[in-house]
């Protein structure tokens, strides 16, 4: 994994190792969004590694929840940018 996803996976998990169930999902829609403004991408295989790992800390509708905002998320990576350019 290139070194600057590692770190920033790195100072997630040390961020977020006391976040209790209730807040995990808002904590990790701000560190995606926190990614995205460093221009930080993940590849589906990636992706699907953290997911994995988020997954194990849920609750059973937590993680229903977290799977809709996954589909969302995914589909919302198909769509073209304006201007007619992908992701």
């Amino acid at each position: 994994m290139d070194p600057v996803k590692a770190a920033f996976l790195q100072a997630v998990l040390n961020q977020g190792k006391d976040i209790n169930q209730e807040n995990l999902l808002p904590f990790l829609l701000a560190m995606q969004k926190n990614a995205g403004e460093r221009g930080i991408t993940f590849t589906k295989q990636e992706t699907d590694m953290i997911y994995n790992q988020v997954k194990n800390r849920l609750s059973p509708s937590d993680r229903k929840q977290l799977e809709l905002l996954r589909m969302i998320l995914m589909q919302n990576s198909d769509r073209p940018e304006p201007g007619g350019s992908r992701k």
